[in-house]
């Protein structure tokens, strides 16, 4: 994929960069060449039209950090302090070894230096604060001491340090170069990659990789390609559903986009070199990206529950911080064009791979360009090809007992839990909630902002929706899930997932089946054997929304009701709208519809980066009542996401999803679209649907002459094993095309019996023709 250029400025930037590694050996390895060249392009902007409005929102962005830089030193290096970059200059200082950020600033004065579009394209003024800088930072560098945060000392500091010198030149003093290069390399040698892989040893080969460019050094670059395509081949991080783990058995997209964002770069610049990704390495990274990413991010969102300790950091749940950028990161044909390749397209546009392109999906041929690098968008079109068109339906993730679905107006996300996984752990006191994200927690949005970082401050985080309650039993902290079965299928647009959820403590415990039907226009919960051990009130949150400005009332049953703070109790099936999003109970049920009201400060949920402002939200909230200390509790709803209270009000007065099982052993949902979910969480028939001959989720899309048919028995405890399942089917089907692993046979009532060989934790689809 070639990007136009803009010629002068192109011819510029070869001139810029031919004099920006002085001392380096005359016979110097021209892969190596090509490889820099690459990765200095998007840094100083190559190929942007100066006069594009992007080109200039991207340079002035550029300049006025910078112009704030300059500002904010102390131009005097013999000073106690350094400016508003660090007053102290102390190895221990947060600045340096904890997340080397002092040397962030050092790049992005590098960076305007060798950007032609910047008012200090070889600025004087940025050359001498930029060798300054690097000079005061020298002892503590040649100390050769790692205080803190380890990650600052591996990772942190030689990324920036190394961005910074790769720009930086000629700008730089000879000598203060040699001694900036040394160190880099000296740290470089004590960067450990870890043996589980992940992110940080991304990050790590990425050091290498920067380094090997200032070193001339083919050998380590070498070594850098290797531990990139290790990482993306290995199964470790990234799961074989793509789903991906770190810091523990839990989904966290956080670190996966900055494992994404560092592996893409490291494709894009050694792309056609000896030191590129191998081809199965290239495959698995498109693979990634399309089974992963672009289910996680919607309309420059991303799912919140996946996020790990990020989602309590501010903006990176709501599009204004890099991770939006995947949301883009997605291949397909376009208008005749070729596929994207999103492995060039991941680090194009950055300032330390800070800002990064907003691209919603949903938006097809449009783009929200945010942070310092508006550029991104302008980068995109240059490079000839339009933002794929929207792609919608649903995705689950059996590693990660997680549910997506993407919809044109809106998305869910279901967090199950088992013995394989958790949400999160506190780590450095960020995200202190997050052990509430499980559970079967949905997450659902039908604008952008439902996860706003206010948000999620003050969202009840003991009423989550989705989640089975008992009053006085709470969710460990930093404990993996009690479930043992747990499992789902998806076929397009529908989706079905359940678990025999267990919580308990040495005084409590609370056991529910409970199940996720994810239709084109509604989310349906069932849940069933509701059993509590000791006595205490016990409910189920079926939905939680947010009040947003043009909130003037709900609705319960077609009544308006204020906003206020209450709680209102009803029995029986009725039907309430909050917001855009309506409820109708499937059911009879006791219900509660509470308006809350909760005012939180940041450090809330996040100590370490929490400001301690204070947020004040409205949230509204329909529960399913189930009793003190309940014993085979039940309860059945549709959420009607985006629905008008005319919809709402249809669907309770003629319901198009009907229930037509739901006890302990079995839940079963029809809807009159020709699609019926089954989670078996034991054996049992349904004699109007399907049925199975032990534990197993099962869907069914029908038309008028074929059935297609996905299966999934839950894995043992993590273990896969092969078993064979016996699905029993309503009517006559041609069984001569059916795979050699599946048996079929006719039925003595007129029904088919298919058995299935099947390895737990994977889906089986079939499809079947219908005969009379």
């Amino acid at each position: 994929m070639r990007i136009k250029r803009w010629d002068a400025l192109a011819l510029v930037a070869v001139v810029v960069l031919s004099f920006a590694r002085p001392g380096l050996a005359a016979d110097s390895d021209a892969g190596l060449e090509e490889v820099r060249r690459r990765y200095l392009a998007p840094v100083v902007m190559e190929g942007l039209d100066p006069t594009a409005p992007e080109a200039r929102a991207a340079a002035a962005a550029l300049d006025r950090a910078v112009a704030d830089l300059l500002a904010s030193q102390i131009t005097d290096p013999q000073a106690d302090g350094f400016g508003g970059w660090d007053p102290q200059m102390d190895i221990t200082s947060k600045e340096i070894s904890f997340n080397g950020r002092y040397f962030q600033r050092t790049a992005r004065l590098a960076r305007a230096w060798a950007c032609p579009a910047s008012k200090y394209y070889r600025s004087q003024a940025v050359a001498t604060a930029l060798n300054r800088a690097i000079e005061r930072a020298m002892p503590i560098l040649e100390a050769h001491k790692r205080p803190n945060n380890w990650w600052a000392w591996d990772i942190g500091i030689p990324n920036r340090l190394g961005d910074a010198l790769l720009c930086a030149g000629d700008a730089l003093a000879p000598a203060i170069r040699r001694r900036a290069v040394r160190e880099q390399v000296h740290l470089t040698k004590k960067n450990q990659l870890r043996p589980r892989g992940g992110a940080n040893t991304a990050w790590c080969a990425i050091v290498r990789m920067r380094t090997a460019l200032l070193a001339d050094d083919p050998a380590l670059l070498q070594r850098a390609s290797a531990t990139m395509s290790g990482l993306l081949t290995g199964r470790d991080a990234i799961g074989p559903d793509y789903s991906y783990f770190f810091h523990g058995p839990g989904l966290n997209v956080g670190y996966g986009f900055a494992h994404w964002e560092a592996t893409s770069e490291f494709a894009r610049v050694t792309d056609g070199t000896r030191w590129s990704l191998t081809p199965a390495a290239s495959r698995e990274l498109r693979n990634w990206t399309n089974e992963f990413f672009r289910w996680n991010a919607w309309r420059g969102t991303w799912s919140p529950w996946t996020l790990g300790r990020a989602c309590s950091r501010p903006y990176y749940v709501s599009g204004e911080h890099r991770p939006t950028g995947a949301s883009a990161a997605r291949n397909a044909p376009n208008a005749g064009r070729p596929p994207l390749d999103l492995a060039n397209v991941g680090s194009w546009p950055r300032d330390r791979r800070g800002a990064f392109l907003a691209m919603a999906a949903e938006h097809g041929a449009g783009a929200v360009a945010t942070g310092e690098d508006p550029s991104a968008y302008y980068l995109w079109k240059t490079a000839g090809v339009e933002p794929a068109p929207p792609a919608y339906g649903t995705k689950y993730f059996p590693r990660a007992d997680y549910l997506a679905a993407r919809r044109p107006g809106w998305y869910a996300a279901v967090r199950l839990n088992s013995t394989r996984t958790k949400t999160w752990f506190t780590l450095h006191n960020e995200n202190l909630l997050g052990h509430e994200q499980a559970e079967g927690s949905l997450a659902l949005m039908t604008r952008p902002d439902d996860f706003a970082y206010d948000r999620i401050v003050c969202m009840p985080y003991d009423d989550l929706p989705g989640v089975t309650r008992q009053q006085g039993l709470a969710r460990p902290h930093d404990a993996k899930g009690e479930a043992t079965q747990t499992g789902g299928v998806a076929l397009d647009d529908v989706a079905l997932a359940g678990f025999d959820y267990k919580l308990s403590n040495a005084e409590k415990s609370l056991r529910a089946n409970k199940s996720y039907l994810l239709l084109p226009n509604a989310i349906v919960l069932v849940g069933s054997g509701i059993t509590s051990r000791a006595p205490g009130d016990v409910s189920t949150t079926i939905c939680l929304v947010p009040r947003r400005q043009d909130d003037s009332s709900w609705l319960v049953d077609g009544d308006a009701r204020a906003w206020d703070d209450q709680q209102s109790r009803l029995s029986g099936r009725h039907w309430f709208r909050l917001g855009d999003v309506g409820v109708v109970a499937l059911a009879p049920m006791d219900l509660c519809v509470a308006i809350r009201t909760i005012e939180a400060t940041s450090r809330r949920i996040n100590q370490t980066y929490g400001t301690g402002e204070t947020y004040r939200n409205q949230f509204g909230g329909v529960r399913a009542e189930h009793g003190d200390n309940p014993s085979n509790g039940t309860y059945a709803a549709a959420i009607l996401p985006g629905a008008s209270p005319e919809e709402v009000a249809a669907m309770a007065a003629a319901p198009k999803i009907h229930l037509l099982a739901n006890t302990a052993k079995t839940h079963a949902i029809r809807a009159d679209e020709g699609i019926t979910a089954v989670s078996f969480f034991d054996a049992d028939r349904i004699e109007d649907a399907a049925g199975s001959d032990g534990p197993a989720y099962l869907l069914l899309k029908e038309t008028r002459d074929r059935v297609q048919m996905a299966v999934m028995v839950p894995p043992a405890d993590g273990f896969e094993t092969r078993v064979t399942r016996t699905i029993w089917l309503p009517g006559r089907y041609d069984l001569a095309s059916l795979p050699e692993d599946v048996v079929g046979q006719r039925d003595d009532r007129g029904g088919t019996s298919l058995a299935l060989s099947l390895t737990t934790g994977s889906q089986t689809t079939l499809t079947l023709s219908r005969v009379p």
